[in-house]
């Protein structure tokens, strides 16, 4: 009988050792998880985490593209600007140096005078002007362009012969054109010289302009002689 006691006792004592170990495991698996998650939340991370990038393709041996100067496309915007060509051939040198025999109509006004910009009709004249060339000259040259192209296109302009020419357009040979009679009444300020001399002023005028040239105060002092009068002195009055 003892010996079952003792072989009874020590069963027991094993199933109690065993409860144990296996109370103690499970008490200390849910204290390792706790104080797991306790230093995840709490303790600060090492190493922050890095946003996400991008993975940048690296080129291959075949890929490479070269980028020297030589090879980089040239700009359009750096090359500099050329004035347009107008070179010719001298049969259409000598097209454009003559009026046209027929003439553009003019519409008449019934009252007042034209004060209007005159753009050219025709292209590859002399005279002729575009828009983006009027844009850029003067307000006093773009009236003078303006008054050019309507003598030498309208039938307002008037041409001269022989020696009616003025002396310029006799030197040189060229066509003389200016604003007909009529033309004066439909016209605000046109003038009276040639449209050669419009274009290129030339010194002194043109011949058949009326108006007066605009000479220096010194040329005029040194051309008229300064006439000195005397002025009778009077005595002083006592009173």
């Amino acid at each position: 009988m003892p010996s079952l006691r003792r072989k009874d006792h020590k069963r027991r004592k094993k199933s109690k050792t065993a409860r144990r170990r296996r109370q103690s495991r499970r008490t200390g698996d849910s204290i390792e998880i706790t104080t797991s998650i306790e230093i995840a939340t709490e303790a600060p991370a090492k190493h922050p985490v890095q946003p996400h990038k991008p993975r940048i393709p690296v080129a291959g041996p075949a890929e490479i593209v070269d980028l020297t100067i030589d090879s980089l496309p040239k700009s359009p915007v750096e090359a500099p600007t050329q004035p347009p060509d107008n070179r010719t051939t001298y049969e259409a040198y000598l097209e454009s140096q003559s009026a046209p025999k027929k003439r553009v109509p003019w519409s008449w006004l019934l009252r007042g005078k034209c004060t209007e910009t005159y753009m050219p009709v025709m292209r590859g004249k002399w005279w002729s002007y575009t828009k983006a060339e009027l844009a850029v000259e003067s307000v006093t040259r773009q009236s003078n362009l303006s008054h050019i192209a309507r003598i030498m296109e309208t039938e307002l302009g008037q041409q001269l012969y022989g020696d009616n020419r003025c002396r310029r357009c006799k030197e040189s040979d060229h066509e003389c054109w200016v604003y007909a009679d009529a033309a004066r009444q439909q016209i605000s300020r046109p003038g009276s010289a040639c449209t050669r001399c419009r274009w290129s002023p030339a010194a002194g005028g043109c011949s058949l302009s009326t108006r007066t040239p605009n000479v220096s105060l010194t040329k005029r002092l040194h051309n008229e002689p300064i006439l000195f009068y005397p002025r009778p002195i009077l005595p002083k009055s006592n009173t």
